[in-house]
């Protein structure tokens, strides 16, 4: 089966940003992973722009919820961007917002960390 996702990954200033583009299928989270792992080398400050994300899997909420808690135990943290549509409706069903920060823009998600 042919992978359906994408990362983007920029430094801006002390934060690190990865863009998720496409789904996040279960046979993609040990490569999302080895992602989240090279971005939380680079930078304890890591935004997740997920506004091309269109599908995420239960054992992807799994792997982010571990890169979440792996972020906060090294004294960092992970700021969820731009979250809408079908993607945003699961994070809500899921409670994931009552613990991990979701933020309109880029700006607002910056303002997490200070």
């Amino acid at each position: 089966m042919e992978t359906i996702i994408q990362y983007e990954i920029k430094m801006d200033g002390n934060f690190v940003i990865l863009s998720i583009i496409g789904e996040l299928n279960s046979q993609d989270v040990p490569e999302f992973n080895d992602q989240m792992r090279g971005v939380l080398e680079k930078s304890k400050s890591v935004l997740i722009d997920v506004m091309r994300l269109e599908y995420i899997c239960s054992a992807g909420m799994g792997s982010l919820l571990a890169s979440f808690n792996s972020a906060k135990a090294g004294g960092g943290n992970i700021v969820l961007v731009h979250m809408t549509g079908n993607v945003r409706k699961v994070f809500d069903f899921v409670g994931f917002g009552k613990f991990m920060r979701i933020a309109e823009s880029l700006e607002e998600a910056k303002t997490f960390f200070s």
